[in-house]
């Protein structure tokens, strides 16, 4: 029991060594107290050790800047995409409202001679009436 205890205590302490030297890539969540057998009940402490940035941190720092820049130029394309839709449907309408003229158009031409048309037949019955009453 005594040889587990001394195990576990080198282990913690090697751990803690290592957080304390920036160098633990492990999470420490999921650690308690009563899990680990920690003393006065921390194990870790919350403050990050103190030290200067090294090529991890630059390079983090660079990815984010390019998942920010992406992030941006996917809006951008997004905005293309979408003034490009709305400019086809404008386009759409656009057609149809000059297809829905010139419908209109032409049946008011085709109003206009089947009128004409209806009026010189008037016009051919009333003189053949007045020419078979005068006659």
């Amino acid at each position: 029991m005594e040889q587990m205890a001394q195990r576990d205590a080198a282990l913690l302490d090697r751990i803690d060594t290592l957080r304390r030297q920036g160098r633990l890539l492990l999470s420490t969540e999921g650690f308690t107290a009563e899990s680990t057998g920690a003393v006065n009940g921390k194990l870790f402490s919350a403050a990050q050790p103190k030290r200067g940035p090294d090529v991890w941190d630059h390079i983090l720092h660079a990815v984010t800047a390019q998942g920010r820049v992406r992030r941006h130029h996917g809006r951008h394309v997004a905005s293309q995409v979408a003034s490009k839709i709305h400019a086809y449907w404008d386009g759409y309408a656009a057609k149809k409202d000059r297809a829905k003229v010139q419908e209109e158009k032409r049946l008011r031409m085709l109003a206009k001679t089947t009128v004409k048309m209806v009026a010189n037949e008037w016009k051919k019955a009333v003189f053949v009436c007045f020419c078979v009453i005068i006659c």
